[in-house]
C-alpha cells in the first residue's frame, strides 16, 4: 500500500462537510480525504458525555459519510471528533485539537431553513386557543410522575415530551424543536388534553418563553400567531365535560351497513351509512369502501368463549378489572367462526381476495357530537384470515383498556362499563393520497385539508402534511405548505448552509388540484348533510375519492 507521501500533508486537514436532518436529528459527517490520508476512514466522536464511539465511513458520490443521532436535552452540549484511517494510521484532526460541533446550532438553523422551504408554520398550532398558567421550563418529560407531580395550571415549554399527558393542571405545552406529524394520533391527544398546545420554532419567542420561566402568563396560540403576556390572573385546570355515553342493544349478528343504527352500533358506522345514502342518492361523488360491523355482543362472545383466555384471568383477576383486558389467545374453537365471517364478509360485496382489510373500532363512546375519543381507539390492517382477522378483531376491541382511553374516560366522567366495543371490517383502500378535511377550520369561513402524498399515506407520526386552505367567503382555494419527510441541511467546514431540493411539491401536478376543489364540493356538501362542521378521511385513487370515515368536530 502506498503511503509514504503522507508525510507531505498537516494533520488539519479541514475539508469536511456535515448534513442534518432536524426531523430525525440525524447529523452525517462528510470528508471528500483530498489529501489522501487513507482508504479505510473511521469516525471517532463523542456526543455530550456519552462513550466514545467509533464508526467506519462509507464512500458514496465522491465522499466518505458516517451519521448518528444526536441528543437535543441539552443545547449547550458538543460533538467531539476527529477521522482515523484505519489502514495509514493517519489521523485527521483541527489543529491537533479535536473537531466541535454544537448540534443544537445545527437543529435551531435547520428548522427554521427547511420549514421556511416547505412552507411549515414557524409557529404551529397543534391546538389553538387561550389559556393561563406558570411557565416551567424543562428539557424533555419521560415519565408519568415528571406530570403527575404539577399541582396548579402550567404551561409547559419543552424541547421533547414521551409520556401520557395525565394531569389537568398541564393546559398548554409549547414544543421548542419537536413537532408531531399534524394527522397523527399524538397530535390528536394533545389536542383533546391542552386549552393551547404549539410547536415554536421562531428564536425569539422561544427566548421569550424561557425567560419567563416561573411566571404566571396568558398565553394565546394559533398557527403564526404566538402572544404571551405576564399576569395576576389565576389560571384554572383544564376542564372536562361530563359524556353521557349512549345505550346499545343486544346483538349477535354479523351487521351489512343498511343495517347500521345508533342503538346497536357506534357512530362511525351509522355515518358510513350516511355516507352511503348521500352517494345513492346523487348528492355527493365519492365511493365508499364495503363494510360490515360486528355488535358488541358478537365481540362478547369471543372473550366467553375464549377458554385459555379465562385460566389466565382466574390467576391473575386480581391485578385486571375483567376478563377483556387478559391478552387473547387464539384456539382451535374459533376457525368455524372465522370461516363464517369470510364468507359474510364476500356475500356483503367485501373483497376478500385482497391482500388486507381494515379492521376498525365503531365504539359506542366515540364520534359523539360533544365527545370525539379521537385516536383512542385501534384501527390495524389485518390478512384475510381466519387466524389474523381474530387477532386483529381482539385487538381492537382490547384497545378499550388502552392507558389513554382509561383516563380520557376518567377525565368525562365515564363508567368502562358503558363502553360497548363494535369492530368494523371494512375494504383496505391503498390510496395514492391521503387526506382528512376539517371543514370548519380556525373560523367559519375556513376548510382545511391535509394531505399525504408519494408514498407517506402510512406516516403520518413522522411527518408534516400538504395543507390546502379554502376560503368560503372568497371561494379561494390556497396551497399553504408543502410535506415535509426529513429534508436535510448541508453545511461546509465553514458552516455555510445550503438547502436540497424541495421534495413532493404538488405545484406542477394540477389533475391534483383538481382532486383537491372535487373533494371541497363533496365535503360542504357533507357538512350541510349532517348539519355540524365535519372531519372527514379518506383518499384519492387515480380518479376517484374515496371515504371512509366522517365524525363531528367538536369546538
Amino acid at each position: 500500500m502506498r503511503i509514504s507521501y503522507l508525510v507531505n500533508y498537516p494533520t488539519s486537514f479541514k475539508a469536511h462537510s456535515y448534513k442534518f436532518e432536524p426531523k430525525s436529528g440525524r447529523l452525517f459527517i462528510q470528508t471528500d480525504n483530498k489529501p489522501k490520508l487513507g482508504e479505510m476512514p473511521c469516525l471517532v466522536y463523542k456526543a455530550g458525555n456519552d462513550e466514545i464511539d467509533e464508526k467506519s465511513m462509507d464512500f458514496e458520490n465522491g465522499l466518505y459519510t458516517a451519521s448518528f443521532y444526536v441528543d437535543f436535552l441539552k443545547p449547550e452540549e458538543k460533538v467531539r471528533y476527529h477521522i482515523k484511517y484505519e489502514d495509514t494510521g493517519a489521523i485527521d484532526k483541527k489543529n491537533e485539537k479535536e473537531y466541535e460541533l454544537t448540534p443544537f446550532a445545527f437543529l435551531q438553523n435547520s428548522l427554521i431553513k427547511t420549514r421556511n422551504q416547505y412552507r411549515q408554520p414557524l409557529i404551529h398550532a397543534l391546538n389553538s386557543g387561550k389559556t393561563v398558567g406558570r411557565i416551567l421550563c424543562k428539557n424533555s418529560f419521560h415519565s408519568w410522575d415528571s406530570i403527575e407531580n404539577i399541582n396548579e395550571p402550567t404551561i409547559i415549554i419543552t424541547n421533547t415530551f414521551h409520556t401520557v399527558l395525565n394531569n389537568p393542571n398541564v393546559v398548554g405545552i409549547i414544543f421548542t424543536s419537536f413537532d408531531s406529524g399534524a394527522l397523527s394520533h399524538m397530535s390528536t391527544q394533545l389536542r383533546n388534553n391542552t386549552d393551547v398546545c404549539a410547536s415554536v420554532f421562531d428564536p425569539k419567542y422561544i427566548q421569550l418563553l424561557t425567560e419567563l420561566d416561573g411566571k404566571s402568563v396568558e398565553l394565546e396560540v394559533e398557527d403564526e400567531k404566538l402572544q404571551v403576556t405576564e399576569t395576576d390572573k389565576i389560571g384554572e385546570p383544564k376542564q372536562y365535560s361530563k359524556v353521557i355515553i349512549p345505550e346499545q342493544k343486544p346483538c349477535d349478528k354479523i351487521l351489512t351497513s343498511k343495517e347500521y343504527s345508533s342503538d346497536i352500533v357506534g357512530a362511525k358506522a351509522v355515518n358510513l351509512k350516511r355516507l352511503e345514502e348521500l352517494v345513492q342518492q346523487g348528492k355527493i361523488d365519492v365511493k365508499i369502501p364495503k363494510s360490515i360491523a360486528l355488535p358488541h355482543t358478537w365481540i362478547q362472545h369471543l372473550f366467553d368463549e375464549n377458554k385459555g383466555q379465562q385460566t389466565s384471568y382466574d390467576t391473575a383477576k386480581g391485578y385486571y378489572d375483567c376478563k377483556e383486558q387478559i391478552p387473547a389467545y387464539y384456539e382451535n374453537s374459533f376457525e368455524n367462526r372465522m370461516n363464517e365471517l369470510i364468507q359474510t364478509m364476500a356475500k356483503n360485496g367485501l373483497d376478500i381476495d385482497s391482500d388486507y382489510v381494515m379492521v376498525r373500532s365503531s365504539f359506542n363512546g366515540e364520534d359523539l357530537s360533544d365527545y370525539s375519543a379521537a385516536g383512542l381507539y385501534k384501527s390495524i390492517m389485518s390478512e384475510v384470515t381466519p387466524h389474523d382477522l381474530y387477532e386483529a378483531i381482539v385487538e381492537v376491541a382490547q384497545s378499550k383498556w388502552s392507558d389513554d382511553a382509561i383516563y380520557s374516560r376518567k377525565q368525562h366522567g365515564i363508567d368502562a362499563k358503558t363502553i360497548k366495543p363494535t369492530v368494523l371490517i371494512q375494504d383496505c383502500i391503498v390510496p395514492d393520497y391521503k387526506f382528512t378535511v376539517y371543514t370548519d377550520f380556525a373560523d367559519d369561513d375556513k376548510l382545511r385539508i391535509d394531505m399525504l402524498s408519494d408514498g407517506m399515506v402510512y406516516a403520518a407520526d413522522d411527518i408534516q402534511p400538504h395543507v390546502f386552505e379554502y376560503d368560503k367567503k372568497t371561494q379561494t382555494l390556497t396551497y399553504k405548505s408543502i410535506q415535509m419527510i426529513t429534508p436535510k441541511v448541508c453545511y461546509d467546514e465553514n458552516f455555510n448552509e445550503q438547502l436540497e431540493p424541495t421534495q413532493n411539491d404538488l405545484s406542477q401536478r394540477p389533475k391534483i388540484f383538481e382532486m383537491v376543489e372535487k373533494l371541497i364540493k363533496n365535503a360542504l356538501v357533507i357538512e350541510k348533510e349532517f348539519g355540524q362542521p365535519q372531519d372527514i378521511e379518506g383518499g384519492f385513487v387515480g380518479n376517484d375519492i374515496y371515504l371512509w370515515q366522517t365524525r363531528n368536530i367538536n369546538n
